[in-house]
C-alpha cells in the first residue's frame, strides 16, 4: 500500500515587507523534501490576465518544483 503523502500548508498573510514570490521561493528551498507546490488562483478580468507580474503567475514560471494551479469552484 502506498505511503500517505506528507502535506505541509504554509499560509502567508498580512503585508509584511517581502515580496510574496520570493517568500514562497525561499520557503521551499529551506524544505528539500517540498516536491510540488499547490497555490489557488482568483478569476480574474481579461485586463488582469494581460498583465505580467501577478504572484500565481510568478510562482508558475518561477518555481524550482512542479505547480498544481487550482481554482474555486464556479
Amino acid at each position: 500500500m502506498p505511503e500517505d503523502p506528507k502535506i505541509t500548508i504554509v499560509e502567508r498573510s498580512g503585508p509584511g515587507d517581502r515580496d510574496p514570490v520570493d517568500a514562497v521561493l525561499d520557503e521551499i528551498e529551506a524544505r528539500p523534501d517540498v516536491d510540488r507546490l499547490v497555490i489557488g488562483l482568483r478569476r480574474r478580468s481579461p485586463v488582469g490576465k494581460a498583465l505580467l507580474g501577478s504572484v500565481s503567475q510568478r510562482l508558475l514560471l518561477e518555481s524550482p518544483v512542479p505547480v498544481v494551479a487550482v481554482k474555486p469552484p464556479a
